[in-house]
């Protein structure tokens, strides 16, 4: 998908054309991979979109050299790229990273000096951001910073490796430190702002919702979904409870049972124990039930799964990123899912989905009511599919996210006033 006039048109950055927005990917991003697996657009294409209101946008990234063909296909020409080849997670590589960054954004922006809108992408793995403003600072450039807080990084390393872990530690003193530093702080989820508010003291005036993109794709409706599918998602680890599934789905009728088939799609590039480690397939089959698992599907695999299956479950003990549930959503699927952190905030019971405590018997209770009662279930797939599309579409997003640079470009200007 490139962009045209169109975009460019809906975007009033009257405040923006006289600046340049670099966005920081986190450590590991690839461009050229992403568009190997179809997945671009997803997670460039807000700031793709947006950058057409600003003289240019650059994105940082840790591929190498075909990052920047990649971005040029899929984005359009107006979009740069400065590939840090892994040098994201190297601390003591940063200054040349950001170097290279500087002389990037003076060629964009066609003068020694100028204005940026710097925003770190994610709390995981953007550190360099900071480093990269006050880069820009040093040199003579105004600059504000927005750090994406949409992902509950250090959340989720404490839950997997303990409070006191190293690991958890440090992304909760880089988390801090790039919040500090942010003039917005933005999150696709009021929770996530208002934990984020509390641990690092952050006024509200410095934090902005923005929901998470979610591309429109085809929407299909309840009475097109056949046969007895459950799809669920996820990282190959404990924490999704692909266990509890298997267990709810073992405790209904053998006759219900042997019709039913639940896919799993491994997702996710984090410390994963696999399939096997999990005793998922065994597990399966000690009770009876019929699971295909995959991992390293292409994103339109991805999503021709969701499209296709009665119902998608998703009984993760918590979850930092539910752009897979917004998508099966937005394709009009009927939903169950863990009343958990990070999911169930997602989930308007019985409007949008449903909710379920995170018990085997709750959500066979649940499954087998929406195959029970298919209209029930088609009329909550099209209610979340509604609600996904009006508050995740691209323009929706553009709009919100265009407010909080302007917001963040605002706030840098008291600061410096006030100095």
């Amino acid at each position: 998908m490139r962009l045209d006039g169109a975009d460019r048109d809906r975007i009033d950055g009257s405040r923006l054309q006289d600046a340049v927005l670099i966005v920081c990917l986190p450590t590991g991003s690839s461009l050229a991979r992403w568009a190997m697996g179809g997945t671009l657009w997803r997670e460039c294409g807000v700031a793709a979109t947006l950058g057409r209101a600003y003289r240019g946008v650059i994105f940082v990234s840790d591929g190498g050299a075909s990052d920047a063909g990649a971005a040029a296909a899929a984005l359009g020409d107006r979009v740069h790229v400065v590939p840090a080849a892994g040098d994201l997670a190297r601390s003591r590589r940063w200054d040349e990273l950001a170097h290279r960054l500087l002389h990037e954004a003076r060629a964009v922006f066609g003068s020694t000096t100028g204005n940026a809108v710097i925003k770190a992408d994610a709390m995981r793995g953007c550190a360099f951001a900071a480093r990269a403003h006050a880069a820009l600072q040093s040199a003579g450039w105004s600059s504000a910073l927005v750090a994406r807080g949409g992902r509950r990084w250090s959340r989720l390393l404490a839950r997997e490796s303990g409070p006191n872990s190293t690991a958890a530690r440090a992304a909760g003193e880089a988390e801090r430190a790039l919040c500090e530093a942010a003039d917005i702080v933005v999150a696709h989820s009021a929770s996530t702002l208002e934990d984020l508010a509390w641990r690092y003291s952050l006024p509200a005036s410095r934090t902005i919702p923005v929901p998470e993109f979610v591309p429109e794709g085809e929407l299909i409706e309840g009475e097109q979904r056949c046969g007895e599918t459950i799809v669920s998602a996820g990282p190959l680890a404990e924490r999704s409870g692909f266990d509890l599934l298997i267990r709810g789905i073992s405790a209904m009728s053998q006759g219900r049972r042997d019709r039913m088939r639940l896919v799993i799609l491994g997702m996710g590039t984090g410390p994963e124990r696999g399939a096997e480690r999990l005793g998922l397939r065994t597990l399966a089959g000690e009770l009876g039930v019929q699971v295909e698992i995959h991992r390293g599907l292409a994103h339109a695999d991805v999503l021709g799964a969701l499209n296709a299956c009665a119902v998608y479950a998703q009984a993760s003990a918590h979850e930092g990123d539910p752009r897979v549930v917004l998508e099966a959503m937005g394709g009009g699927a009927a939903c169950v899912v863990a009343d958990s952190p990070g999911l169930g905030e997602l989930i308007d019971h019985a409007v949008t989905g449903l909710r379920a405590p995170r018990d085997p018997g709750a959500f066979a209770q649940m499954i087998e009511g929406l195959l029970d009662d298919r209209a029930w279930g088609a009329a909550m797939g099209l209610a979340g599919a509604r609600r996904v599309r009006a508050e995740s579409g691209l323009e929706s997003v553009v709009r919100r996210e265009q407010a909080a640079h302007l917001a963040a470009i605002e706030h840098a200007e008291r600061e410096r006033r006030a100095a």
